[in-house]
């Protein structure tokens, strides 16, 4: 039976600091995917949400007014149970894994959605349970993630040197699974990995900028799991250099101390190829 993983075990155990500094989906962009799978403006449509977390897209679901009945998987206990404590209109949470949908029916689903975590689980068996859950005809697959510019893919320039430096500083860590930035997730959706999904996935992006203080910075850049994991004096040594990359002569400040921060959110879909 297919476990979590230990990196997020151990990475994400600090769920409430992770419901509060990760950054927030654009409403343009949930809107763009969930139109992208057929399910926008469909009153009462029926969703799956994989690696839901602490719910900071679950939450987005449930406050638009399609009504949307929808399952949250989430296997992490603590990110389950802080999920479960927003009590969010519509939303039946589960402690299921995207290999193994056991409180979801055969043919349920309207749609599926996974924010930020399909990385986790991108294994042929995920994508069984995905097919077997949606409706035979109907709306299909959507991933998004939020990407800062220093957790992007290797060939994204960041937008600024000190982004760089905690670039650079993030890829230095052991990397146990293939994050996003590797983009090696794709490679299960590829056709000679399966038939259920069609190939290429679409793609579709938008940049966010905002300004964050330093603290602001470490405490978003203290939720991956590289670096959650990180215990005593390794996780103070880590602290101590991104706050020199912080205060280095070439980062530029407001008049309240705040650095300005980029990143993008990036969402890809596709449909089951027999129902297309």
């Amino acid at each position: 039976m297919p476990q979590i993983h230990h990196q997020a075990t151990h990475g994400f155990h600090a769920a409430t600091s992770y419901d509060t500094h990760r950054p927030d989906y654009p409403s343009q962009a949930v809107s763009a995917l969930l139109a992208a799978i057929l399910i926008a403006d469909v009153p009462g449509a029926r969703l799956v949400e994989l690696g839901a977390g602490t719910g900071k897209f679950t939450s987005l679901l449930a406050a638009r007014g399609e009504g949307f009945d929808v399952v949250a998987g989430e296997p992490h206990e603590e990110m389950r149970r802080v999920l479960q404590g927003k009590r969010l209109r519509g939303v039946r949470v589960v402690g299921d894994r995207g290999e193994e949908l056991g409180s979801v029916e055969g043919g349920w689903a309207d749609g599926v959605v996974v924010a930020q975590a399909f990385h986790w689980f991108a294994t042929i068996e995920t994508l069984e349970e995905i097919r077997r859950v949606l409706k035979p005809s109907g709306g299909g697959l959507g991933m998004i993630w939020n990407v800062d510019d220093f957790n992007a893919p290797i060939d994204h320039t960041p937008s600024t040197p000190c982004e760089a430096r905690l670039k650079a500083i993030i890829r230095s860590l052991p990397n146990p699974i293939n994050l996003y930035r590797e983009l090696k997730w794709k490679d299960v959706l590829r056709p000679e990995q399966q038939q259920l999904f069609e190939w290429p996935l679409r793609e579709d992006e938008i940049a966010y900028e905002t300004r964050l203080s330093r603290d602001q910075i470490w405490e978003r850049f203290a939720t991956m799991s590289q670096v959650s994991s990180l215990k005593g004096d390794e996780l103070q040594a880590m602290k101590d250099r991104v706050f020199e990359t912080l205060t280095s002569d070439d980062v530029e400040e407001d008049e309240e101390g705040n650095i300005k921060w980029h990143g993008r959110t990036v969402w890809y879909w596709t449909f089951p190829i027999a129902d297309r």
